[in-house]
């Protein structure tokens, strides 16, 4: 097992144990050993987002954007799958990973459809997207989501991508673009359709209302704060200020500091003027 990967793992257990800036410090001191390693970047940038280092997020994933174009993609796996890896490696087992470097391929796409998962180069352009988007500069975040779907080999991060696209399009008013996109995803059998992405694109067609999406009491965070902040963009567009503030407020009663949802609604409601 290359000291890359020791990296890698490190990194991403801390940022599973809710220590980001751990992460953060753990990515750079490999990138000391590997400048330029396009996964240490990936996950610098993503840890950098949960850090609110914005910017230090989007130079890492534009310059790992650049690195891997014509790039060879590989699988991401998470939950079971990593955690399974991780104890492999604390038992001196580091060469029987299962999960690690995975080539995308038709017989490795097909065979792992199940899991929830992403690839190497839709998590560059997701999370390149995503910090142009927390910054404001919602035409950047427009093509890199864009971009995201493109390289994208998995329904879930279509569906994430595909969200913050029509979020992004209704943010600069761009309303029949964002109507338009919804007929515009096309999901086969490994979409996980009770995600919470999904959900919430099923909110702007109308499918769910805002209330199905929001419940305060939710034992599971993650979810409050990734439907909340759906549902607080929903009363934005609809020009209820009132209520999309006191959405993202209840988003950041969550606790869930590092979902994107919660990051998204702390910096809205630091743009609106909300304490």
């Amino acid at each position: 097992m290359e000291l890359l990967d020791r990296y890698i793992m490190a990194g991403r257990l801390a940022g599973q144990l809710g220590q980001p800036n751990d992460a953060v410090t753990l990515f750079t001191e490999g990138l000391e050993h590997y400048p330029d390693e396009p996964r240490l970047l990936r996950y610098r940038g993503h840890r950098y987002i949960s850090v609110r280092r914005f910017e230090d997020a989007r130079r890492d994933l534009s310059k790992a954007a650049k690195i891997t174009q014509g790039w060879q993609d590989e699988h991401e796996f998470y939950g079971p799958q990593i955690k399974d890896d991780f104890y492999r490696v604390i038992l001196g087992k580091a060469d029987e990973l299962e999960y690690n470097r995975v080539p995308v391929n038709e017989e490795t796409t097909a065979r792992t459809r199940h899991l929830y998962k992403a690839s190497l180069l839709a998590s560059i352009h997701y999370h390149l997207a995503l910090s142009h988007y927390l910054l404001g500069d919602f035409e950047k975040a427009i093509a890199s989501y864009r971009d995201t779907i493109d390289v994208a080999v998995d329904e879930e991060i279509k569906v994430a991508a595909s969200d913050w696209k029509y979020m992004a399009l209704r943010r600069l008013g761009r309303h029949d673009e964002a109507k338009a996109s919804l007929s515009e995803l096309e999901l086969g059998d490994g979409a996980f359709l009770e995600s919470y992405y999904y959900r919430r694109w099923r909110m702007y067609k109308g499918e769910l209302q805002p209330a199905d999406l929001i419940d305060p009491n939710n034992p599971d965070k993650t979810a409050v704060a990734t439907q909340g902040y759906g549902v607080g963009n929903w009363y934005f567009y609809q020009g209820d200020k009132d209520r999309a503030i006191e959405t993202f407020k209840l988003v950041t009663a969550s606790g869930a500091k590092d979902a994107f949802g919660y990051i998204a609604s702390e910096t809205d409601l630091a743009r609106l003027g909300s304490p």
